[in-house]
């Protein structure tokens, strides 16, 4: 028979010494992307707790007008929680069977179908809220002043672009005809 028979000490495993198993250690991890630039304010270090930083957009040398990266995604929940799916309509295809789930499922009527109906539906109106598309543009900056992370300084990194700056860099890209401003 063996000398040590402490089921336990199998080839030194000792189950204790994992931290997956210990209570101290379960805050949630988070899974963000290191090459995608995030400016959160709970990691600001000013006082008043804004998050400030200098960024300039690089913008795509070949073709300026295809600076900005548009993506469609799906977020799916099933028995094992929520799962995240680039749809193939990011890079131009329009038979993403994602999206024509998604489409289905949206676009049905209470009343023709309501267990698909409820599928996509928000809770507040008593779907289960399991089926969401959501859209987001990113592009391509490099971090000039980063008091909060001086690592990410020099760096360039992609930017999920909110709705504002997009806007105002669609109106520098689209100049009116009375500015007499030609976009170059």
């Amino acid at each position: 028979m063996f000398e040590n028979e402490n089921e336990n000490d199998i080839l030194g495993f000792d189950p204790q010494d994992l931290s997956v198993f210990s209570e101290k250690d379960n805050k949630p991890k988070t899974q963000s992307n290191p090459h995608i630039y995030h400016t959160r304010p709970a990691e600001s270090n000013s006082e008043d707790g804004r998050y400030r930083c200098t960024i300039k957009v690089v913008y795509n040398p070949f073709n300026l007008k295809e600076s900005v990266l548009e993506q469609q995604s799906y977020s799916i929940h099933d028995a094992n929680g929520w799962l995240n799916i680039v749809s193939s309509l990011t890079i131009g295809d329009t038979s993403c069977p994602i999206f024509k789930a998604w489409k289905k499922c949206h676009y049905t009527k209470k009343e023709d179908n309501f267990d698909l109906w409820r599928q996509a539906a928000p809770e507040n109106e008593g779907g289960r809220d399991l089926f969401d598309k959501r859209f987001a543009r990113y592009v391509v900056i490099q971090v000039l002043e980063d008091n909060n992370h001086p690592e990410n300084v020099n760096r360039f990194m992609l930017w999920k672009l909110p709705k504002v700056i997009y806007d105002l860099i669609n109106a520098k890209q689209k100049p009116s005809k009375e500015s007499k401003k030609a976009f170059a």
